[in-house]
C-alpha cells in the first residue's frame, strides 16, 4: 500500500532520546514531563486553557491533557505549523540515521523529504512519552544472514522445517475475518459484530460487504478490494497443498467468496462501478466501534467510476479477482454454479468497461473518487489490463485474452522495486510465465531482473536481513516478493528450469518470512510466536463495540448548554476516543491474530510503548495478502509440524463480561470437545438489519464492573453474560443460492489536528498458548481508562472552545 497523508497539520519539535540506551531517554533542552494530577480530572479545563507541546508533535489543550495522553511536554504554546508537500522519489541504502518530523519517525533525512514532509526536523526516533524511543530486538540473525541464505543453490530437506507455516497461515485467516464489513454470516471473534449493514452505492447498491482497508480506516477502496481477493484465489491456486494441511480450504474459499460476493454487488451496470464507499477525513477521525460508526459519522459516501469517469486499474483488478475466484471456486466445487458462473460474466464484463474507457483513477477530479488516488498510488493502468486478460485466459482458455495480455505486456517497463496495489508488473511477469508457457523463458528473465532486487539485496534490507525498500509498511513488499519467489522457483523446478535459481529464491523467501516468525528476535505477526507487537494501529481490536470506555460516560455533566449541544459535542467525544486509545500504554484489549506489523525500524528495533506512528504500527488488508500466500507455499513444500489447524487454545474474546453468544458464534468450547458447534449462515435473500442494542461498559468508583445501564435493549447483540470460548467450525459449500445480481484532509480545531492516527492490535492473552502477558482487565484498569478518556475528552473540547 502506498498511502500518503496530504493533510495540513501542526507540528512540534520532537524530543529525541540516546538511541543505544533501551528504556532510557534524554530529554531535550526545555522538554520535561507533565507534571501528575492524581486522577486525570480536567474538568476545569475550560476555563483554565494553556495550550502545550507534546512528544508526538501535537498540540494539548493543557498540561493536564498531555499527562493524560502520556506525552512528553516539548514546549509551552501551541506547535510550530508546517505544509506537506508533493514528494516522490527513491533513497538509496543508507545508514540508519533516523529523523523525527510530523510526527513519525523516517529513516533519514531523505525518507522524510522523499515522503513530502517540508517541516521541521530533529534527529532521532520520535519519542512519544517517557519509556524510551525504542525497544531493540534481541538476539542475532541467523549465521551468515540473507546473503548466505540467498546463495545457497539448494532446497532445503522437506523434513526441516523449523517454523509451523500452517499456523501462522491459519491466524492470517483470523485476521481476514476480523476486517470483515457487513452482516455477518458467522461471529468468529466476539468482539467483531456486523457493521456497514446500511451502506450502499449510489444508486442503492448493496455495498454492506467486502473488507475495510486497513486497522486505521473503515474505508472501502475498489481496488484494494478487488486485489484482495486476486491475492486470495492465487495463493488457493498456487498452493493448495499448504491450506489442506491447515486444514483451512474452506475457510480461504469463504474469505475470497466474501470480498468477490461485494465486487459482484459494486458492478450494477455494465460501464459502471462502485469504486469508493466512506470518505477518508470522517473515517480517519473516527476511533469508536466500526459497528456504532453510523451513530457517530454521517451516512458513508460513495461514488462509481464509469465512462464519464474511468478507473481502468480499478475495474481491470475487479476483473481479475473474479476471474481468480472463479478459477479457484470451479476447481473446488465450492458454492452455487450460478454465483460461481457469475464472477467469470461480471469479470469479462469489466475487463471490456477496463479496455473500452482507457483511464486512470489517478486523474479524477471529483472529491470522493480522488481519495483513492491519494491514498494508494497507481503506476498507471497498462499493468492492470495485461493482468487482467492474462487470468480471463487462465479461466477461459479464450485466444484473444492472451493475445491482449501479450499486447498489453510489451507496453511495460521494468517495475520499480516493489509488487503491491498500483504495481502489477512483477506479479504480472510470474503470472504470464505460467498461462503463457510458450513464452515463460522470456518472462521469468524478465522477472528475474525484478526478484535479483531482492535475492541479491540491491534494495535495502535491515541488519538481520528484512527487504525494506522503503519504511511506511515495509513488511508488506517484503512478504510479497516472498510469494512470488516462492510460486516461481515451484513454476521452475514444475518445468525443469533453472534449478539453481528455484532454490536460491526458495531460501531467500522463506528467510524473510522466518524473520517474521521470530528469527529476527521476536514475532512481527499478532498472535504467533512470542515478542510480537501488541499495541497496533488496529481500532477494532481496541475500541471494540462489546469493550468501549467511553460508552455511556457524561462526559458533559458540568458543562452549559452552549458547550455540549450539535457538532461541537460529537467532534469532542470522538477526539476523546482518539486520545484514550493513542495517549494509553496498555496492549490492545482483544488480540488481532494474524495481523501483520506495518514495519520494524531499519535497525529491526520496536517503537517503544506506542501505537501513534502508524506507519510502522498498522495492520492493512492488502498488507497480508502477500504473507499469506508465502505460508502456505511454506506449508505445502515441509512435511513436519505442518498442521491441522484449529481454534482450540486461541483467545478469541468469549470470555469478555460483555461476550454474548449468538445463532451465528462459533463455539469454540464445542469445537474442543468435538461437539459440533452451532452455524447459521445468513440467508442471502434477507435484508439486512442494522443493529440497534450496544452494550455498555462502565467503570463504577468501586469495583468498576461492566453493566448494561442505559444500552437499548436488541435481540442478537452482546449484554453483559459470560460467555464459553468460541471458534469455528469451517464453513461448509452453499449448496443453493439466487444469482448476485470529501477530500482526505484533516479536520483541525483548535490546534489539534485529527488525521489519521495509531490503532493497535490486541495484545496477547493469558489465555493464550503463546504463553504472552495479558492486557489488564480489572477494575482498576477499567477505571484508569474511563479517567484517561474522561480528562482527554474535557480538554481537548477546551481547546476547541478557547479557539
Amino acid at each position: 500500500m502506498a498511502r500518503r497523508r496530504t493533510l495540513a497539520a501542526t507540528l512540534l519539535l520532537a524530543a529525541v532520546a540516546g538511541a543505544a540506551a533501551q528504556g532510557r531517554i534524554t530529554l531535550p533542552a526545555g522538554s520535561r514531563l507533565p507534571e501528575p494530577t492524581g486522577t486525570c480530572d480536567c474538568t476545569d479545563t475550560p476555563t483554565t486553557n494553556k495550550p502545550v507541546c507534546g512528544g508526538d508533535l501535537v498540540t494539548y489543550g493543557n498540561e493536564c491533557v498531555a499527562f493524560c495522553a502520556n506525552v512528553l511536554i516539548v514546549s509551552e504554546g501551541q506547535c510550530p505549523v508546517c505544509e506537506i508537500v508533493s514528494g516522490d522519489c527513491q533513497c538509496g541504502d543508507a545508514p540508519f540515521e533516523p529523523v523525527c518530523a510530523f510526527g513519525l519517525t523516517w529513516t533519514d533525512k531523505c525518507d522524510a523529504d522523499c515522503g513530502g514532509y517540508s517541516c521541521p526536523q530533529t534527529p532521532g526516533v520520535c519519542t512519544y512519552n517517557a519509556n524510551g524511543t525504542f525497544e531493540a530486538t534481541p538476539g542475532d540473525a541467523p549465521a551468515g544472514g540473507v546473503a548466505a541464505a540467498a546463495a545457497k543453490t539448494t532446497l532445503p530437506a522437506v523434513g526441516s522445517a523449523k517454523y509451523d507455516y500452517t499456523e501462522g497461515l491459519h491466524k492470517t485467516l483470523i485476521f481476514f475475518e476480523s476486517m470483515r464489513s457487513g452482516v455477518l454470516d458467522r461471529q468468529r471473534l466476539a468482539w467483531r459484530g456486523d457493521s456497514c449493514s446500511d451502506c450502499v452505492g449510489p444508486e442503492g447498491e448493496d455495498m454492506s460487504g467486502g473488507y475495510y482497508e486497513a486497522g486505521g480506516s473503515f474505508l472501502k477502496l475498489g481496488l484494494v478490494e478487488a486485489f484482495l481477493v486476486t491475492m486470495q484465489a492465487w495463493a488457493v491456486d498456487q498452493f493448495p497443498g499448504g491450506y489442506e494441511k491447515a486444514d483451512d480450504l474452506t475457510n480461504a474459499l469463504d474469505a475470497i467468496k466474501w470480498g468477490a460476493d461485494y465486487l459482484v454487488n459494486a458492478h450494477s451496470a455494465p460501464n459502471q462501478f462502485v469504486a469508493v464507499v466512506g470518505n477518508s477525513t470522517l473515517d480517519f477521525n473516527y476511533y469508536g466501534p466500526v459497528e456504532e460508526y453510523q451513530d457517530f459519522v454521517a451516512e458513508r459516501p460513495s461514488c462509481y467510476i464509469n465512462a464519464a469517469n474511468p478507473g481502468s486499474e480499478i475495474a481491470g483488478e475487479a476483473a481479475a479477482g473474479l476471474a481468480a475466484a472463479y478459477i479457484v471456486m470451479k476447481a473446488n466445487k465450492y458454492g452455487a454454479a450460478s454465483t460461481v458462473n457469475g464472477y467469470l460474466s461480471h469479470a469479462e464484463d469489466l475487463y471490456a468497461f477496463a479496455k473500452n474507457n482507457p483511464g486512470s483513477y489517478q486523474d479524477l477530479k471529483d472529491p470522493c473518487l480522488a481519495q483513492h488516488g491519494e491514498l494508494y498510488r497507481s503506476t498507471g493502468f497498462v499493468d492492470e489490463l495485461a493482468w487482467a486478460a492474462a487470468w480471463l485466459y487462465k479461466a477461459t482458455g479464450t485466444a484473444s485474452y492472451l493475445t491482449d495480455a501479450r499486447r498489453y505486456y510489451g507496453q511495460l517497463a521494468q517495475p520499480g522495486y516493489s509488487f503491491e496495489t498500483g504495481e502489477k508488473l512483477p506479479g504480472l511477469q510470474v503470472l504470464m510465465a505460467d498461462v503463457d508457457p510458450t513464452k515463460a523463458a522470456a518472462y521469468q528473465a524478465d522477472s528475474k531482473v525484478f526478484l535479483d532486487l531482492y535475492v541479491k539485496q540491491t534494495i535495502p534490507h535491515t541488519p538481520k536481513g528484512l527487504a525494506y525498500p522503503y519504511h511506511w509498511g515495509a513488511l508488506r513488499p517484503a512478504t510479497q516478493a516472498a510469494m512470488l519467489a516462492l510460486i516461481e522457483s515451484k513454476q521452475l523446478r514444475a518445468t525443469n528450469g533453472d534449478a539453481a535459481y528455484a532454490a536460491q529464491l526458495f531460501n531467500y523467501a522463506k528467510y524473510q518470512i522466518d524473520y517474521v516468525l521470530g528469527d529476527s528476535g521476536r514475532s512481527w505477526l499478532v498472535g504467533y510466536g512470542t515478542g510480537y507487537p501488541d499495541r497496533l494501529w488496529h481500532k477494532p481490536s481496541y475500541n471494540s463495540y462489546i469493550d468501549w470506555p467511553l460508552r455511556g460516560v457524561d462526559i458533559f455533566a458540568n458543562w452549559t448548554a452552549q458547550q455540549t449541544t450539535g457538532k461541537f459535542k460529537q467532534f469532542t467525544y470522538l477526539q476523546a476516543s482518539k486520545l484514550e486509545m493513542e495517549g494509553s500504554k496498555l496492549p490492545q484489549k482483544f488480540i488481532a491474530y494474524g495481523a501483520l506489523y506495518g514495519a520494524p525500524l531499519k535497525n529491526d528495533g520496536l517503537p517503544a510503548f506506542t501505537r501513534k506512528d502508524y506507519t510502522y504500527a498498522e495492520s492493512t488488508t492488502d498488507g497480508i495478502s502477500g504473507i499469506t500466500g508465502a505460508l502456505a507455499g511454506l506449508g505445502e513444500y515441509f512435511t513436519t509440524n505442518q498442521g491441522p489447524q484449529d481454534d482450540c487454545g486461541l483467545d478469541l474474546g468469549w470470555t469478555h463480561p460483555n461476550a454474548t453468544v449468538l445463532e451465528k458464534s462459533i463455539n469454540n468450547t464445542a469445537v474442543c470437545l468435538g461437539v459440533p458447534s452451532p452455524v447459521t449462515v445468513r440467508n442471502p435473500t434477507k435484508a439486512p438489519t442494522k443493529p440497534t442494542r450496544r452494550p455498555t461498559r462502565r467503570a463504577a468508583a468501586a469495583g468498576g464492573t461492566p453493566d448494561s445501564a442505559g444500552a437499548p435493549d436488541a435481540a442478537g447483540s452482546p449484554n453483559d453474560a459470560a460467555a464459553p470460548d468460541t471458534a469455528p467450525d469451517a464453513a461448509q459449500p452453499i449448496a443453493a443460492e439466487p444469482d448476485a445480481a470529501s477530500t482526505p484532509d484533516g479536520i483541525t480545531n483548535g490546534g489539534i489536528t485529527s488525521g489519521d492516527s495509531p490503532v493497535t492490535a490486541p495484545g496477547p492473552s493469558s489465555a493464550s498458548p503463546d504463553g504472552a502477558t495479558a492486557a489488564p482487565t480489572s477494575a482498576a484498569a477499567s477505571t484508569a481508562v474511563f479517567s484517561v478518556a474522561l480528562c482527554t475528552a474535557v480538554a481537548i473540547a477546551a481547546l476547541a472552545l478557547a479557539a
